[in-house]
Formats: C-alpha cells, structure tokens, sequence
C-alpha cells in the first residue's frame, strides 16, 4: 500500500470519529428542524448531509478519477519500461549468439525483437546479416532492401546489401551498389572502401 493511500485512510477514520463525536454532543441540533420552505421543514442533517454530498462529492470524484489515471500511467511506463529492458536483453543474447558463431539462436532472438521494435535500424541490419551467415541468402536480402527504404540514406545497409548480393554470387549488382555509394556518399564510401580494404589486407584477402 502507498504511503498517500495509507495516510487517506488515516485521515478519513479521524474525520469520521469527530463526525461521530461531534453527533452525539450536539445531537438535538442535528435533529432540529430547518425550514425549506413556510409550511416544509427538514432535519437539520439532512441539509448538511446534502451540501455535503454537493460540494465533497464531485471533487473527491475527481480527485479520484485523477488518482487512477496517474496509476495506470505508472502502470503503463513501468510495464513499458520493463518490456524495451527484456527487448534489449534478447538483443544482446542475439550478439553474443552472433558472436560465438550460433546464426539460428542469433535470429531467433533477432525476430522476437524486431517483432516489438519493426523499424529499429540496427536490429534490422544486423538480422540481415545474421540471416545471409546462416546461409539464408535471399531473406538477408529482402531484410536489407527493407531497411533500405526506411533508413534510405544509409551508407552501412547498402554495404550490407552489397555482401549479401555477393554472397548469392551476383557480385556485378554488388559492385554496382557499391558504385552507387560512392556517387551518392562520396565521403562515406570512400572511409568505408578503406576499412573494407584494411580488413582484407589483414585477412590476406587483398591483392
């Protein structure tokens, strides 16, 4: 229980207590008769009854219905809160899975979170790549063109989906989309023409 709503219920037993209390001090004034109209009385209490409910009532209402709407909002960024924190674990799983070389796992982690987070371009990029390293080639390539299009200035997909082309062996469209690069992005292709060229030179890939 929350501390505000324990220290509401605290303060409504008091309030009722001197209720009570004052009730039974002053019970003949509570019962005395008040005149609503010439001939047309009431108990006193009934009218403190009625501007009670008149001028309480509405604003505790409102006070609640305030209360709750703050509740379900908490509620609701706690709970949203909690679902991107196990989105960014299955991400990291999928790292780790990509990095000990176990593509099937790495997807599957990939797909759970792409199916909360659809447009996230990393997860996007690297379920491409994780897909064309377990040899699902052509579903490398349909994620790829995919993030091509949501993300359209994107120099890292288009390098992507040059190596997927290439590993289907069409390497005149990967070459022609690494062409494109370097029109489109001259600076950015030509940094990332030389990490490609470190990283063959270091595998003893480069001529």
């Amino acid at each position: 229980m929350r501390v505000r709503t324990f220290l509401g219920i605290l303060i409504g037993a008091f309030l009722v207590v001197v209720a009570v209390h004052l009730y039974h001090l002053n019970v003949e004034l509570f019962h005395a008769p008040f005149h609503t109209g010439s001939e047309t009385t009431v108990p006193f209490y009934a009218v403190l009854l009625a501007v009670f409910l008149l001028a309480f009532v509405p604003t505790a209402t409102i006070l609640l219905v305030g209360s709750l709407r703050r509740d379900l909002a908490t509620r609701s960024e706690r709970r949203a809160t909690r679902q991107a924190e196990s989105l960014d674990r299955g991400f990291q799983r999928a790292i780790d899975y990509q990095t000990d070389h176990q593509w099937r796992r790495a997807a599957e982690e990939l797909e759970a979170v792409l199916a909360e987070r659809p447009q996230a371009f990393e997860v996007l990029v690297r379920y491409g790549e994780v897909l064309r390293l377990a040899g699902r080639v052509d579903e490398a390539i349909d994620q790829h063109r995919r993030a091509s299009v949501l993300f359209p200035h994107s120099v890292a997909v288009l390098y992507r989906l040059a190596e997927d082309y290439e590993a289907r062996g069409e390497k005149d469209v990967a070459l022609e989309i690494r062409n494109r690069v370097l029109r489109e992005f001259p600076g950015f292709g030509l940094r990332a023409l030389r990490r490609r060229r470190d990283t063959a030179m270091e595998a003893g890939e480069w001529p």
